[in-house]
Order: C-alpha cells, then structure tokens, then sequence
C-alpha cells in the first residue's frame, strides 16, 4: 500500500474542504428546495456496544458520534428538521432486555418511525481484514427507488468531495435490520475503513470528519431537491413526539 504523510494529508484535505464549501455551498443548493424536510441521523453502535474497533484502538462508535453531531449541523443550517437517535454514547437498548443488541435495534427502528421523517442516514464505519481497502460507500435496501436514488447522490458526493479515487459505488443490500424496517427512504453510510492505517487515522481527525459529514449533506440536499421537484417525497403531517431517552 502506498504511504503517505498524515500531516502533509491533513493540510490538503483542509484546503480541499475550504475551496469545495466555497464551490459548492449549500446554501446554494438549498435554493431550489421549496419545503423543510425531516431527517433522522442513526448513529452507529453506542454505550455497551463499540461496534467496529480501529487499528488504533477507536472504537467505531465514537468516530459515527463525531460525523453525525457534523451532518446534524451542516443538515439544520439548510433548514432540515434534524433528529438524531443518541447524542451522548449510550444505547437504545431496553435497561431489563435480555438480548440488549436487538433491543436496540428495534428501539432505533420504532423511534424513526414515530418521527415519521422524509429518510433516514444511518452512520457507520467499515473493517475488512485486508488493511488495502479503503473508501466511503452508501447502502439502500434492495427494492426502494427511493432509497437507491438517495445512495446514488450520497456516494457521488462523496466520490466528488472526499476522494475521486475511491471507485466504489452504491450497493444494494436485503439483510440489514435498519433498512429493512424503516418505510422512509433510508441508507447507510460506510464513512470509511478503520481496519486500514490511513483512512483510520483520517477518520480521527476532526478535518475529515468534518469533509465526510459535508459531503453526506450536499448529497442529502441534491436527493431533495430532485424529489421534491419530482413529487416522489410528499410533505407529511408531523406530530409531537418524544425522543427516546439513553439508558
């Protein structure tokens, strides 16, 4: 695998982050958008659960918290009505359930769909035991339109802003519980590998995280635009809920 210089990488990808919000703002994306949508960030794993567990030693869910707390603010400066299903590391999970991962995942999936929301971005990272692999990629459960359109802005967006070297593209899946039980359009976000040094690394700085959480929202914000024009997202009703508490 090709080396590179972590600091020197830092700095360019400081650059590129400050000359692509000025190429791209979202503000100007937001222009053609002519309603509010809804959208809830899933955040990854979570208190008794580290999910994924960088060659560093970061445990994936802290790095999924990072991004999403970012996608939340890039997302509410367009006007999005942002929810998010932990702010704090902690897990959805009932406090007496005896099997405490599925508890939480069918917490996750009950609290989204009270929301209600237009889609739904669930934050991840990816590992594989080859350090070679790298690159962002954006799943979408097999038979949604929707959620295949969404996965496609997403992942050209990243392609586009973070790195137009990464070759992956959208995948279809039909075995992942959040989107399998969500009815929104719903995806979720592989930000990056952790098994390899490099993106691992990147991943743990704030400068990355904040590049990836941008590139998400102009992704989300393309995806809108579209459907709103399109009529393929209609406005829903929303009603007062109440978020689910951490234990």
């Amino acid at each position: 695998m090709k080396k590179y210089h972590l600091p020197a990488l830092l700095t360019v990808f400081l650059l590129l982050l400050l000359a692509i919000c000025q190429h791209f703002p979202l503000k100007q994306v937001l222009q053609t958008s002519r309603k509010t949508a809804v959208v809830v960030i899933d955040v990854g794993h979570g208190g008794f659960d580290p999910g994924k567990i960088s060659v560093d030693g970061t445990p994936e869910k802290d790095i999924n918290l990072a991004i999403a707390l970012r996608l939340q603010k890039y997302l509410a400066a367009t006007d999005c009505q942002v929810y998010l299903t932990r702010e704090t590391d902690c897990s959805l999970s009932d406090p007496d359930a005896s099997n405490k991962k599925q508890s939480d995942m069918k917490n996750r999936a009950a609290f989204i769909e009270q929301l209600r929301p237009d889609l739904m971005i669930s934050i991840h990272q990816n590992s594989f035991p080859s350090q070679t692999e790298y690159g962002a990629q954006t799943f979408y459960y097999h038979t949604s339109d929707n959620s295949s359109q969404l996965a496609g802005a997403i992942q050209t967006s990243l392609i586009e802003t973070v790195n137009p070297e990464n070759h992956r593209r959208e995948k279809s899946n039909d075995s992942y519980y959040m989107l399998k039980n969500v009815s929104c359009p719903a995806v979720i976000v592989e930000c990056g590998f952790l098994s390899n040094p490099t993106e691992a690394a990147l991943l743990n700085t704030e400068s990355y995280q904040e590049l990836i959480a941008y590139a998400i929202a102009r992704g989300v914000r393309i995806f809108l635009n579209t459907a709103d024009t399109n009529g393929t997202v209609s406005a829903r009703h929303r009603q007062s809920v109440c978020l689910t508490c951490c234990f």
